[in-house]
């Protein structure tokens, strides 16, 4: 089954909520939507589902259009953000009214005794709603989704209210009731973790539109918008304004303008080095060193500048740091017991710092991402 978005326009109250969404899955895919709040992410899966009336576009299921078709009559199984378990109906109850009416007496049995044991709900089947806590609950809204084998499956942030521990295991369950069964998933998030996690592919939704739809590692190394760039990675990405008209010689200035050196075979196939860019660079991409050595602080081919460090903290596999630079926060993570780079490796521990030292910071151009300031949208670099 393969669902497709086509120009996609949903106004509230007068204002756009999503505007000319464009999208297509694969036969079988799992699709993950990932953006903040407000962005429109629930309101696409309640349009999908036939929840929420579209203003113009199409919806196909296949080659069927389903744009003014019910709800009822569009073969999906949906997880609310609220779990919307009927009140008045056990686990067990709920669970079974959403078995496959066409399935005989032992299917449907072998299908909720798989169902309840792979969501952990056996202790739990004669409970009502009430007397579920919201992890309980949560579990069964997305079991009682499962079970009703539809060939579209909608999940709205179907990890709320349940405890860290939980979420990893059940999230690899709803992805192997996935493999198992034929059908698409479309699983909405605010977690960028999660997402990557699960997803064939993700959507990145902004201000109701979709700025990016690729697989996650394609997503994380060449996001097409800022907006791309910021929605996967932990620590975020360093964003940082460059405007070439900063270019100077600071070499004993505590705070240091970015200095970024153009390859010259880029200058070449025609760079403009005079244009203002918005420059990525992901908190492990950094080299550190102390700026008492000027070679170490000015490397060929990459940016460079001087920040100072706030706060220093270890994990228990990487240092972390946050250094300040022109009152912007510049994120570091660093493997602990060498300093690893996207270009480099250095046997020896890394540079010790501290809060209130002044430190060099040193990009390679090959980890580099370029963002025009005004649309947001990536530039491409000659290759």
């Amino acid at each position: 089954m393969r669902v497709q978005l086509t120009s996609i326009h949903v106004r509230r109250n007068g204002n756009p909520v999503l505007q000319d969404l464009n999208l297509e899955t694969r036969e079988n895919e799992y699709v993950v939507i990932l953006g903040t709040n407000g962005s429109g992410k629930s309101t696409t899966l309640r349009a999908i589902a036939g929840l929420q009336p579209i203003h113009s576009g199409t919806i196909h299921f296949d080659q069927l259009e389903m744009t003014h078709r019910s709800p009822r009559s569009r073969s999906i199984s949906m997880v609310f953000q609220d779990d919307a378990l009927y009140p008045h109906l056990k686990v067990s109850a709920a669970i079974k009214k959403s078995l496959p009416a066409d399935f005989s007496f032992i299917e449907r049995k072998n299908l909720f005794d798989e169902i309840i044991s792979k969501f952990q709900l056996k202790e739990l089947v004669d409970r009502y709603p009430d007397q579920l806590s919201g992890g309980e609950a949560r579990r069964t809204a997305i079991a009682r989704a499962m079970a009703k084998s539809s060939q579209v499956r909608l999940l709205d942030e179907p990890l709320t209210a349940l405890a860290p521990t939980l979420r990893p295991e059940l999230l690899e369950n709803i992805q192997n009731w996935h493999r198992c069964k034929s059908g698409t998933t479309i699983h909405v998030t605010h977690d960028a973790e999660e997402a990557m996690q699960v997803a064939d592919r993700i959507a990145v939704l902004s201000q109701g539109k979709i700025i990016q739809f690729a697989t996650p590692i394609e997503i994380y190394k060449q996001p097409s918008h800022l907006d791309a760039a910021t929605a996967l990675g932990n620590p975020l990405i360093n964003l940082i304004d460059y405007d070439p008209r900063n270019q100077i010689a600071a070499t004993n200035q505590p705070i240091m303008a970015p200095q970024l050196t153009i390859p010259p075979t880029w200058l070449d196939s025609g760079w403009d080095k005079t244009r203002k860019l918005i420059v990525g660079v992901r908190p492990q991409h950094w080299v550190l060193s102390s700026p008492d050595t000027e070679a170490e602080a000015f490397k060929p081919d990459g940016l460079s500048l001087r920040a100072t460090v706030h706060r220093v903290w270890n994990g228990f596999e990487k240092h972390h740091a946050l250094a300040i630079w022109n009152k912007q926060l510049i994120r570091m993570t660093i493997m602990q017991g060498e300093q690893k780079t996207g270009d480099q490796e250095y046997g020896e521990p890394p540079l010790s710092v501290q809060p209130g030292q002044v430190i060099s910071l040193y990009s390679n151009i090959s980890n580099l991402h370029f963002f025009d300031p005004v649309t947001g949208v990536r530039l491409s670099t000659p290759q």
